[in-house]
């Protein structure tokens, strides 16, 4: 018995020593798991899109045109703020809404699917803005026949002469439908369909 009591005694000492210690377990990051990268910011011509973005809704249109204008002189650089342009190209200011047309023509390619829905928006003015930056990039926005062709019939003659203007650049596939707009009862809309089929075949 005293035995077990001494040898009871020996390991607790033994137990106790600092060399003996029960080893601590430090937490070792796992080194399959990924840490969240931190999102690069988007920028245009050294800027962030943001800022250009907020310049676009400054409520000066002074501003607001300047700033279309500057991501227009940037060309395809400016592709980010496609969706910011079109939204301008319905702004309540004429300045700004030609600005935004104009710059989405010299972004290029780019703007053609986005240019094809706002063919359809509800408001005129981006309808018609649409039509002339489609036509701005002539055959580079062939993809969007269809909807141009569409835009013959628009309840606004307007947008159906700029229409045709753009269809004049896009090749043979409009002829039937120009040929059909001729008909067209205000006569700026006949006179564009009939100029379009000219510049198609001469």
């Amino acid at each position: 018995m005293r035995g077990c009591v001494v040898l009871s005694l020996v390991l607790v000492l033994v137990l106790t020593l600092p060399g003996c210690a029960k080893p601590r377990h430090h937490h070792i990051p796992h080194a399959g798991i990924k840490r969240p990268r931190k999102k690069t910011p988007v920028l245009i011509d050294g800027k962030p899109l943001q800022e250009w973005q907020a310049d676009l809704r400054d409520p000066d249109p002074e501003v607001r045109m300047v700033t279309a204008s500057a991501l227009g002189d940037l060309g395809t650089e400016a592709h980010p703020a496609i969706p910011a342009l079109c939204a301008m190209l319905g702004d309540t200011d004429l300045r700004v809404r030609e600005s935004a047309a104009v710059a989405l023509g010299q972004i290029g390619p780019p703007v053609v699917p986005v240019l094809r829905q706002a063919l359809r928006d509800p408001n005129e003015n981006v309808r018609r803005l649409a039509a002339r930056a489609l036509g701005d990039l002539r055959a580079e926005a062939r993809d969007a026949t269809p909807e141009l062709i569409e835009a013959l019939a628009d309840r606004n003659a307007l947008v159906r002469v700029l229409a045709a203007d753009a269809l004049a650049r896009m090749g043979g596939e409009a002829v039937p439908a120009l040929k059909e707009a001729q008909q067209d009862p205000r006569p700026m809309v006949s006179r564009a369909a009939a100029a379009a089929l000219r510049q198609i075949d001469p």
